[in-house]
């Protein structure tokens, strides 16, 4: 499991002062983007390959409303993998320890041109390693 740590900004509230529902898909990308860029395999070394991960399915069931300057994690573990795309969940929880989201993303591998292809081998790797870690 890869954990992310963020804090709650002013822009991903409302007028209330509680984090926009938007913000929570914000969060796992930033959590999806750091994941890799720590497992040796930056999205921009993906790009740069001609490789894309693009969500083409996202489900997120919010528990618990978060306010600003909350301190959050966002937990990331590989859920499933096949030749051509991966699923990722996601857990946030408050400071407390509580979790206030649960989620998941889909996302196959596909070249700039949005053609789907099979996963290369160094990214296959790095979540299969992280998917047996989960079992």
């Amino acid at each position: 499991m890869f954990i992310h740590k963020l804090k709650v900004r002013y822009a991903e509230t409302d007028a209330m002062g509680v984090a926009h529902h938007s913000s929570f898909f914000l969060w796992m990308e930033s959590a999806r983007v750091d994941y890799l860029d720590k497992n040796g395999y930056p999205y921009s070394t993906m790009e740069e390959e001609g490789f894309y991960l693009p969500v083409v399915e996202v489900t997120c069931r919010y528990l618990l409303p978060v306010k600003f300057n909350e301190e959050l994690s966002v937990s990331l573990k590989i859920q499933k993998l096949t030749a051509v795309s991966v699923k990722i969940g996601y857990e946030i929880f408050n400071s407390k320890g509580n979790v206030v989201c649960r989620a998941s993303t889909l996302h196959p591998v596909v070249t700039k041109e949005g053609k789907i292809v099979r996963m290369p081998q160094k990214m296959k790797d790095l979540f299969l390693k992280d998917l047996k870690e989960n079992l």
